[in-house]
Parts: C-alpha cells; sequence; structure tokens
C-alpha cells in the first residue's frame, strides 16, 4: 500500500499513527496493526462512558435534583457555555494546511485543550508536541509565531493589522507569510490578513515569521524593508578548540573529545565545556541533502522544522550559536562564516576538527 492509502485508512476510524508505528507496517501486518487499533480506540471510549456516568451518579448523591439544576440562574450556565466554548483558529492559512491530514472531531474531541509544551535546552526553546488534535496545531503555530515575533519585535514598531488604516504613514506589522501572489505574497496575525505587494518573494517561503514595513495604498501593504529574525551581527562568538563525532545512522550519540552526548531529538543546542571555557553547538540532524545557502537561511529565520510526518515540530533558534553543524544526508561537507557563526555541512557520520 501506498503511504498516502495508510495514513487515509487509519484517519476514516479516527487513529492517528505515530512516525514510529507508520514505520512498522507493512502490507502482511497492516489489518492486524488496524483492527488491534480499532478494539483499543473502542475500550477507551467505552471507559470514557462509564466516567461520565460515574460522575452523573457523584452528582445526583450530593442532593441536588433535577429542578434545583434548573432553578441555577442563567448568568451561570452563559459562563460555563463561555467556559468549555472551544478557541477558533487565529490563521486562517493553518486550518488550509491541516485540512488533508486530520481525522474528523468529534464535540468532544473539541473541547481538548492544547497539550503543547516547550522544553527549554541551555536558553533555547525547543516546541514539540505529545498528541495531536486541531487545537493543539494551532498552538503549536500560534507559539511558533510568538516566539519569532519577540525577536523581530523590538527592531521596528509593529500593529496589529486590524488597526491599520489607510494612512500614508510608514506602517510596520509582523505576521506569518500565510500564501505567495503574482506580486507579492499574503501575511496574516491573530487578527487579520493583508496583501504585501511590488516585491519578489524569493527567499520568503509559507509558514515564515517575517516583519514588514512600509505604505499602505489601495488596501494593500508595498514594502520599504523586509525584516527577519535574522541574527545580530553584534555577538561575541568563540569556539574551542575540539573534536566533534557522531554517526547518527546507528545512534543519536555526540562525541567532543572524551565526553559524550546523547541528543534527544533532531535539533539541540550543547552546551560543550572545556577547561573551563565554554561554546555553544547547534546540532541539526536533517534527512536532506544541503548545503551553506540553506545552513545560512535556518539562521536567518531562527526556526529549523525538525519533523514532516503529521506532527509538525519546531525548533527555535533563540540564543545565537557559536557553531552550527548540519548532518546532510549526502551533498558534499562545506564550511563557512555567517556573522561570526562557524557553520559546517557534513554528512550523518562525520569527524569535524573545530580550531580555538
Amino acid at each position: 500500500m501506498e503511504k498516502d492509502e495508510i495514513i487515509k485508512a487509519f484517519l476514516e476510524h479516527d487513529i492517528l499513527l505515530t512516525p514510529e508505528e507508520f514505520e512498522m507496517i507493512t502490507p502482511e501486518n497492516f489489518s492486524d496493526i488496524l483492527s488491534e487499533k480499532k478494539l483499543r480506540l473502542k475500550s477507551e471510549v467505552t471507559q470514557k462512558e462509564n466516567l461520565n456516568t460515574e460522575n452523573e451518579s457523584v452528582k445526583v448523591s450530593s442532593g441536588i435534583s433535577e429542578e434545583e439544576l434548573k432553578e441555577i440562574p442563567e448568568e451561570s450556565e452563559a459562563k460555563q457555555e463561555k467556559k468549555e466554548k472551544p478557541k477558533k483558529f487565529p490563521f486562517s492559512s493553518i486550518q488550509k494546511t491541516l485540512g488533508f491530514i486530520l481525522p474528523k472531531h468529534n464535540e468532544s474531541q473539541k473541547e481538548k485543550k492544547p497539550d503543547i509544551f516547550v522544553k527549554r535546552i541551555y536558553g533555547t526553546e525547543k516546541i514539540c508536541k505529545k498528541m495531536l488534535t486541531v487545537m493543539d496545531i494551532a498552538a503549536i503555530y500560534i507559539a511558533k509565531y510568538n516566539a519569532l515575533r519577540e525577536i523581530i519585535a523590538p527592531r521596528m514598531n509593529p500593529l496589529s493589522i486590524n488597526k491599520i488604516t489607510g494612512s500614508k504613514d510608514k506602517t510596520d506589522i509582523i505576521g506569518i507569510v500565510s500564501c505567495k501572489t503574482e506580486n507579492g505574497f499574503s501575511i496574516e496575525d491573530e487578527t487579520g490578513v493583508i496583501n504585501i505587494a511590488g516585491i519578489s518573494s524569493e527567499g520568503i517561503e509559507n509558514d515564515d515569521v517575517i516583519g514588514v514595513s512600509g505604505r499602505i495604498k489601495g488596501g494593500m501593504l508595498f514594502p520599504e524593508n523586509i525584516i527577519f529574525p535574522d541574527i545580530p551581527l553584534d555577538n561575541m562568538h568563540k569556539t574551542i578548540g575540539c573534536r566533534i563525532s557522531f554517526d547518527f545512522s546507528s545512534s543519536m550519540q555526540i562525541s567532543y573529545n572524551s565526553h559524550k552526548i546523547l541528543m534527544e531529538s533532531n535539533a539541540e543546542m550543547l552546551l560543550i565545556s572545556e577547561n573551563n571555557e565554554k561554546m555553544k553547538a547547534l546540532i541539526f540532524r536533517c534527512e536532506e541533502s544541503v548545503n551553506i545557502d540553506y545552513a545560512i537561511s535556518l539562521l536567518k529565520k531562527r526556526c529549523m522544522k525538525t519533523a514532516e510526518f503529521l506532527i509538525p515540530c519546531f525548533f527555535i533558534i533563540q540564543e545565537v550559536p557559536d557553531i552550527f553543524i548540519i548532518a546532510s544526508n549526502g551533498g558534499k561537507a562545506e564550511r563557512a562564516n555567517y556573522k561570526g557563526v562557524s557553520i559546517f555541512i557534513a554528512g550523518q557520520k562525520a569527524e569535524i576538527e573545530i580550531e580555538g
């Protein structure tokens, strides 16, 4: 079976596979795994129904009759309704992007709270997922937007899109790119959407978070400056003389000198210490064949997408690294320097000499 057919078959039963489970499926065990997942889902639904029944019994035994429940003021009911009302997507493009991969969601699924966590690694935040719901995915993209907006905002005086007027004065906004157009692109924030016109969209991709400074004309923003969350020039970078080695084809372990570090994900900001000196090393295990230009674009946009299968996972480069190593899947070894950051492109297995 093709990958799309497998995904569709499971989603028809409201079953979501993890990347690990997907890799285990073969034509021979497909039916068995699907049947097992359906039984498990049915069991979970039954347990939830039993739990709801128990909760109803508790309410009755507490001494509140049905007549008394009816006499509760409408204001309290309104507050309860407001509390349980699921949040809407703030970004329309997220809905369009996710429409083809999400299972059908019933009302109980809509009531689930976002299950997103942000893990701090040496001052760098890594946005990851624990479970998948529509609310969760929206929360991930919003968290990505907010994190990058905080980096860009001090460099301009941004307004929310809904507060933009027809004034000819210069206008600054920060948003997420929703789509490209014939003469530019569209950008949106949590309050609205606006077209950016009269500029090439080269180097700008959907879901990029950028700042735009320009003037409003005919309901469109004609930019005078595009601001990325790019790393600054005024950072004091330093390197420590050491040899960093890894073989990602067999493990996620990294060695430097006599030390060993086990990476938890495809992107990590590691703090390398030697003789009371410290160096921030950003390591990215990439499944594609990439080059120096790609590495520079990641530093410029301060964001790396570390998961492609169903569950979006982003690594936000909040702290500027001293060195940036990409373990590429193919391609040639390259070295370069970008605004003081030493960049190394290597294979999945490599030994890299870092000069102090």
